[in-house]
């Protein structure tokens, strides 16, 4: 029951500061934020000695920043395809 709680609050928390923090004027900045949450999540997901809650919040950390960074990265490649400069 923790992952899709702990997947979709990561999602919606990341895309809140992506779009809302404007870190999407700095590209550098979107991929450092998303890799150090990616690797946030890998960690606790893979810890040993976590308990089984803990590994769920770390997957739903893991997934949710993949598909914040897919879904941002998509939109991005829209944004340049139908509007370049």
């Amino acid at each position: 029951m923790i992952k899709p709680i702990s997947f979709l609050s990561t999602f919606f928390i990341q895309l809140f500061i992506l779009f809302f923090v404007k870190i999407l004027d700095n590209i550098f900045e979107f991929m450092v934020f998303l890799t150090c949450c990616i690797l946030i999540g890998f960690f606790i997901k893979v810890k040993k000695a976590s308990t089984v809650k803990m590994k769920e919040i770390g997957w739903g950390i893991l997934y949710g920043s993949l598909a914040t960074l897919a879904l941002t990265s998509s939109f991005l490649i829209w944004l340049v395809y139908n509007f370049p400069k």
